[in-house]
């Protein structure tokens, strides 16, 4: 926005000020002050509502999200929105108050709910949903697959595809969804009751067609699919998928649950044929064992990553009672190997002796994954401070450490979004960069290098990204080395709720923060690029964030960030000069 020719009265400039604003909301850049910065992208999320947020392809985030309640008015109340921000921190679809409004509610029945999301790597997304009928019973809705341009837009007609019509909400978060490439997107849902699910997938191409038969294929004939499930794409045209199934089990009807779970897994190719088996394979463990996955309900908690190499990498759970249980890492080749073993890789012994779990997993750009262990050390701790571990191992499946390595000690909090207390990313290298809630009473976000010989790259205590309650930490590879890390905080509300805004910023590829943008102010009336003008005698910048309290004239083509009049202030524009002011 240029402001040009003489404006020598203070409600002029105001007023032409106030377009500006209006017209750049949108705009803006990275801001790493760890007081107020980060790059506001949703404001007024509840913290507990669906949220997903993934690379756009070009170094940018593309999120997507419900909203509802107090941040629209009647009929537009429930709805799903889309939000990206590119990889210079501008938003691109509206305004953080509304993004890209996708989906809205039918007639005040229900919330549509978004299930998954994924990129399409042109700079667009595609979601799953449930949509309340107002046809079928009060419980009922129906699932649809919708694809969402480079603009924001819903690109295939209507709803989107229809998947299946369910008649129980309980249903509801059993979808998911991955991309293949830019080639499009394969789906997967369930269909039938209680104790006789069945899984069923297909696969899009970009334009909304079906490639396999018109009703999908049923990845498994053994009618007892019940619990939770993922897929990935086997990077050639085909899919893995891992879910839970009651086969060996007890079904109890009046629970219409099973007394256990076996984990199987399916592998279907290009064409849509079934490869392992009918029924698919036990992918870990025998048929004896209970098992469970978790449901990824966000990003941070992914169960199930391709090697690369055809095959994929699952974290799973082996319950040893009602509470307790062993989390563990497996792999299963193209051809349905295990070369790990019937388990995989189990819990890490700590240095003090003590035994943890496995949190999470990452895929290494080299090859191999990455543990994430969270260790409780206190137990008696009511702010629940927890240490985090970090151990690296190869693709046959040897530790790279000795012991996992001790990273910081996090703040492991119920109330941040199912406990996402850290979340990492991992370099060519073998450096891993480390986010997380920096301790029980500020709860302040942090971030540590980490060396590939497991060596802290600074100080045990790390360094600071923002100094607000953070929760909901995610990161997201961006180019370059870059790392787009995601959170939300509750700043700008005074009074304690459920309601957060979602906050993005970068880290460069060696671990430093955007510049924090300096505050300029003037002391005295005269010329805009005259450093007497200024506090310091330091001339404001296109980075710099500008205040007036004089008058000050503009005598040269001029950018600032962001500009504020101050009593006394007056900005005098000489006739054909610029000033332009970026947010």
């Amino acid at each position: 926005m240029m402001l040009k020719s003489l404006f020598s009265k203070n409600l002029e400039l105001l007023f032409f000020l106030f377009l500006v604003f209006l017209s750049t909301t949108s705009y803006g850049q990275w801001n790493g002050d760890t007081l107020n910065g980060g790059k506001m992208s949703i404001k007024g999320q509840n913290l507990y509502h669906t949220s997903f947020a993934f690379a756009d392809g070009f170094g940018g985030v593309i999120e997507a999200y419900n909203l509802s309640g107090e941040n629209a008015s009647t009929p537009s109340n429930f709805t799903i929105h889309l939000q990206r921000t590119s990889s210079s921190g501008v938003l691109q679809w509206g305004s953080a108050d509304s993004g890209s409004i996708i989906v809205r509610n039918n007639a005040n029945r229900g919330m549509p709910l978004l299930v998954d999301a994924e990129p399409d790597y042109s700079g667009g997304a595609y979601i799953l949903y449930n949509y309340p009928s107002i046809t079928l019973t009060q419980d009922s809705f129906y699932l649809y697959l919708q694809r969402i341009n480079e603009n924001g837009i819903a690109a295939w007609p209507g709803n989107g595809v229809l998947l299946s019509a369910y008649q129980n909400y309980e249903q509801d978060t059993r979808g998911k969804i991955t991309t293949n490439n830019t080639n499009g997107v394969f789906a997967m849902w369930e269909n039938g009751s209680a104790i006789n699910k069945k899984l069923y997938v297909q696969k899009f191409i970009n334009d909304g067609s079906k490639i396999w038969n018109e009703t999908g294929i049923d990845i498994c004939d053994h009618p007892s699919a019940n619990g939770n499930s993922s897929i990935v794409t086997d990077g050639e045209g085909g899919l893995i998928t891992i879910f839970m199934d009651g086969r060996d089990a007890i079904y109890n009807s009046s629970f219409h649950l099973y007394n256990k779970h076996g984990i199987y897994a399916q592998h279907i190719d290009s064409s849509g044929l079934k490869k392992w088996g009918p029924d698919g394979m036990i992918a870990a463990g025998i048929t004896q064992d209970s098992m469970i996955i978790t449901a990824e309900t966000d990003e941070q908690n992914k169960i199930l990553f391709a090697d690369g190499e055809g095959g994929c990498y699952i974290r799973y759970t082996k319950l040893s009672g009602p509470y307790n249980g062993i989390s563990y890492v497996q792999k299963l080749t193209a051809t349905g190997s295990k070369p790990w073993g019937n388990y995989g890789i189990g819990r890490a012994l700590l240095p003090d002796g003590q035994f943890v779990n496995i949190d999470r997993i990452y895929k290494k750009p080299e090859g191999g994954i990455a543990a994430i262990y969270l260790k409780r050390e206190n137990i008696m701790d009511s702010g629940l401070n927890t240490s985090i571990w970090l151990q690296y191992f190869n693709t046959d499946s040897t530790a790279v450490y000795s012991a996992p390595k001790k990273i910081g000690t996090t703040y492991y909090s119920f109330d941040s979004g199912n406990g996402l207390n850290c979340d990492a990313d991992f370099t060519n290298g073998g450096i891993a960069t480390v986010f997380f809630i920096g301790d029980s009473t500020k709860q302040t976000l942090k971030y540590q290098r980490v060396g590939p010989d497991g060596t802290l790259l600074w100080d045990s205590a790390g360094k600071t990204v923002i100094r607000q309650k953070a929760q909901r930490i995610q990161t997201i590879k961006g180019l370059e080395g870059k790392t787009v890390l995601r959170w939300c905080d509750s700043r700008n509300y005074t009074v304690a709720n459920d309601r957060n805004d979602m906050f993005l910023t970068q880290v460069d590829s060696n671990g430093e923060l955007p510049a924090a943008r300096a505050t300029v102010i003037s002391m005295s009336n005269g010329n805009w690029n005259n450093p007497a003008t200024w506090l310091n005698n330091m001339i404001p910048g296109p980075d710099d964030i500008v205040v007036v309290s004089h008058t000050v004239n503009v005598t040269v083509n001029t950018t600032c960030y962001s500009l504020s009049m101050e009593p006394g202030g007056n900005i005098v524009v000489a006739a054909g000069i610029d000033l332009t002011i970026l947010h």
